[in-house]
């Protein structure tokens, strides 16, 4: 929509846009906000908007608070629920420090830096997310709104004009969807999304979970992206199409190779899994994946590479079992006071897994999600 600072300015001032929000994302994945009014977005834009890093979690000690939010005036979108009258839009944020260079905590900074890395190489990093999620009664206990199962429609899916308001809004943020269905647990729901370059899908997808939040709070019901709401159902991941390639070329295909992989695609794969446990530690904290047998990931599989063939089309899918989002340090959970307990309790845990494995079910159990 805009490219520009002044297309910013423009389009704010020719809509009468009452509120801008600069949205920007701490280390655990949850998404900040604060707005701003039209008179003060110039300064905003040219200078950042100054907010106390020491308050947002994992960010800065207190005697290093000072931090700048400057708005990527590329991401200005209008918020479907706000729109009408007097308008209200978004940006996302590159966070700074005082002297304007880069935030090295900055979760967008540090996908910059890894997607520069491939475009020094030659890359271009394309993602095609599968968000999984579930609807609930509320937020006060994980009660079902319907009993369907995978690809389940009326009257076991009551969820489709959820999902239906949901798309319309993304459509209307530039998100386009590629399709959705009902999942195989019940209230389970899942929304697919065209593949886009790399940071610029971070960005949809931090977009898409508030987007699917606020729909569904407008109709009375409560979604969650937990990872394991239901004990004995299956949990809530998302599978993620990645693919490299070299202008309109996919580095990823070689016709002439067994299974149509090239040799950067090989080593692709090789770096995932070589770096397996760093990913799992990050995105696999919740206990009740490790024991509960209800979950597709088994203890042995936390992450499944998948292979996609279609012509020339090769990309390799990585499941992880709790959605991660611009870099392995943002986590999608909705227990965000229960996660900084498992933080601490983490590396315990595994000097207690190298030690004694009985005993570790035990210490997992006492951390199982109610």
């Amino acid at each position: 929509m805009c490219k520009t600072e002044q297309d910013v300015l423009n389009i704010v001032k020719d809509t009468e846009v009452s509120f801008i929000q600069f949205w920007f994302t701490d280390v655990l994945g949850i998404l900040k906000s604060f707005a701003v009014t039209q008179s003060e977005l110039e300064e905003g834009l040219t200078e950042g908007m100054g907010f106390d890093g020491s308050s947002i979690e994992g960010f800065a000690r207190i005697e290093e608070s000072d931090m700048i939010a400057k708005p990527d005036p590329t991401t200005f979108q209008f918020l479907p629920w706000r729109s009408g009258d007097r308008p209200v839009a978004r940006m996302f944020c590159d966070i700074l420090k005082p002297d304007g260079s880069p935030y090295e905590g900055d979760t967008r900074y540090a996908l910059k830096r890894v997607l520069k890395r491939a475009a020094d190489k030659g890359y271009t990093l394309y993602l095609g997310p599968e968000l999984e999620y579930f609807y609930f009664e509320s937020n006060q206990a994980p009660k079902i709104i319907d009993k369907g199962g995978y690809f389940d429609a009326r009257p076991l899916d009551m969820g489709g004009d959820l999902r239906r308001d949901t798309i319309f809004a993304l459509q209307d943020m530039g998100i386009q969807v590629e399709y959705s269905h009902h999942e195989v647990a019940p209230s389970q729901h899942e929304i697919d999304v065209r593949y886009d370059e790399g940071l610029k899908m971070a960005d949809k997808t931090m977009t898409i979970r508030i987007v699917v939040k606020e729909i569904a709070r407008q109709h009375g019901v409560y979604a969650t992206f937990m990872p394991k709401p239901i004990f004995g159902e299956n949990g809530s991941g998302m599978h993620t199409h990645q693919s490299l390639f070299k202008g309109d070329v996919n580095a990823f295909h070689d016709p002439a190779d067994k299974y149509h992989l090239s040799h950067a695609a090989k080593c692709y794969i090789a770096g995932i899994l070589k770096h397996a446990r760093e990913f799992t530690a990050i995105t696999s904290l919740s206990g009740r994946l490790l024991n509960d047998p209800g979950h597709r990931c088994s203890m042995q599989g936390q992450q499944l590479l998948v292979l996609d063939k279609v012509g020339k089309q090769c990309t390799i899918q990585l499941l992880t079992c709790v959605i991660t989002i611009h870099t392995l340090f943002k986590i999608s959970l909705d227990l965000e006071q229960r996660l900084k307990l498992w933080i601490i309790r983490v590396q315990q845990i595994i000097n207690i897994w190298l030690t004694d494995k009985h005993h570790l079910h035990i210490q997992w159990d006492r951390f199982r999600l109610q």
